[in-house]
């Protein structure tokens, strides 16, 4: 994709390989997306370019995001919006949708993740950090990641409907300098339903985690402390 070009993506388009967005790069989706090739996954290199659109536009799971120890791989986005990733309210469980979403956010410098009005249903854990269960050192370099809801207390705004194993669940240690790192979740509602066993938020390792305006309710823990 060339440097200082705008591109209109109004259908479905198969990447394969590493494809690089450089500097000045603008991707304008409307009503079209990038998928990953089932038999050469797309790994996408973020130069300095900018994404417009809503909808889905990172189609399936053959499709990742480039990390690189350089700053210039980055998105000049303030913000990447959830749906961008398929976290949509009608969605069976959005939580691999929300940990790309945030593998996006590290590897290209984005700090804030935005979710729409409505109910998403998290049934797997959604690592804010590390995913210290797995291989993933996507983070490495990127701290300060806020989750962001719609915040409307009287229409639920951004609620988050826990199953028993949909935990949010916050390690942002670095590993190459060894400090605990910051974020923080803002205007979401948490919800565990009718067996009330969920939990909604678990803190392993942050030097400053905000939760602020959030709502908790039929829950088995709302927010635990460990480490």
């Amino acid at each position: 994709f060339a440097q200082n070009q705008t591109y209109i993506i109004d259908s479905e388009f198969t990447l394969s390989g590493t494809n690089t967005f450089k500097s000045g790069c603008i991707l304008i989706f409307q009503g079209g997306c990038f998928k990953g090739s089932s038999s050469n996954p797309a790994v996408l290199k973020f130069a300095g370019c900018k994404i417009e659109g809503s909808g889905v536009i990172f189609k399936g799971d053959d499709i990742s995001f480039l990390d690189t120890s350089s700053y210039t791989n980055k998105l000049y986005n303030t913000a990447l919006l959830a749906e961008w990733f398929g976290a949509l309210p009608s969605s069976s469980d959005v939580s691999g949708a929300i940990n790309k979403a945030l593998r996006a956010c590290y590897a290209s410098n984005v700090h804030t993740l935005l979710f729409c009005s409505g109910s998403f249903t998290v049934n797997n854990p959604v690592y804010i950090g590390e995913e210290t269960t797995g291989t993933s050192s996507y983070n490495t370099r990127f701290w300060d990641i806020k989750i962001v809801g719609a915040g409307n207390y009287y229409s639920r705004g951004t609620a988050f409907i826990l199953g028993e194993n949909g935990q949010f669940i916050v390690d942002m240690v670095n590993r190459n300098i060894g400090t605990q790192r910051s974020g923080g979740i803002y205007e979401c509602h948490f919800y565990g339903g009718s067996t009330q066993v969920a939990n909604a938020i678990l803190v392993k390792k942050a030097q400053t985690f905000e939760i602020r305006r959030c709502m908790f309710v039929l829950l088995n823990k709302a927010i635990e402390l460990t480490g």
